[in-house]
């Protein structure tokens, strides 16, 4: 169960205490702060996540407004909102995006405000698709500018033309490795045979990330209670 409102660390917000889950709340991101109006809406700003990995939303797929300003985000996985179809409205202002996933709003086609401003775009062959994609749909994202190069530093990248989009040398994927790559197992916790036990390991948070394949989790928080998350 996830409670609103702030708290000072994340155990506030995990007290399943033996009770099946299928899905970890929020993909076990530290949440100190959520503010739900209905059902249909999640504000996740001010929390200062980093990373949207392809779990860290799952479970809340039928919302329409999804709010994560003001955060600390760099990379998004490709795959952490394929399955938003019904999301109407996203706000990514005030993060630290570099570069965006070409199919990240594939699937939102409902979508009718998308705002991404203030944040550290490096216009390169690599984020040429978001230029065609605002122009297709002007009233999506508007005034969203350029952070690099230096000489396009600025610029309203729907503005902006496919040949203004170089890359030189190697092109490297932009995407982060956190976003992609999660650890086997988290320290200092034993994995085997879809277990994760976290248990007497005097852990102030839930891991971040989890294994492929985890059925339960184990885990005391802050040496108080011991939990077990099923999926």
């Amino acid at each position: 169960m996830v409670f609103p409102g702030p708290a000072p660390s994340v155990h506030k917000y995990w007290l399943a205490e033996r009770k099946p889950r299928k899905e970890f709340p929020m993909g076990l991101i530290e949440i100190r702060r959520i503010n739900t109006f209905g059902p249909e809406v999640k504000d996740l700003s001010h929390n200062s996540i980093t990373v949207i990995g392809r779990k860290t939303l799952r479970g809340i797929t039928a919302i329409k407004n999804l709010q994560l300003d003001n955060n600390h985000l760099t990379c998004i996985d490709d795959l952490a909102l394929r399955s938003f179809k019904d999301l109407e409205i996203l706000t990514l202002n005030n993060n630290n995006l570099t570069w965006i996933g070409k199919d990240m709003f594939s699937n939102m086609f409902r979508l009718r405000t998308l705002r991404l401003n203030d944040n550290l775009f490096h216009c390169d062959c690599q984020l040429s698709w978001l230029a065609r994609y605002l122009r297709h749909s002007p009233r999506l994202a508007q005034y969203t500018r350029c952070n690099s190069p230096n000489h396009l530093k600025g610029q309203n990248i729907a503005d902006l033309q496919d040949q203004e989009f170089k890359c030189s040398g190697l092109v490297e994927k932009a995407i982060s490795g956190e976003c992609i790559s999660e650890p086997q197992c988290p320290h200092p916790c034993r994995c085997a045979d879809g277990i994760v036990d976290c248990r007497e390991k005097a852990l102030s948070k839930v891991p971040d990330h989890l294994p492929d394949g985890t059925t339960e989790l184990f885990i005391t928080v802050l040496k108080q209670k011991d939990v077990i998350y099923w999926f």
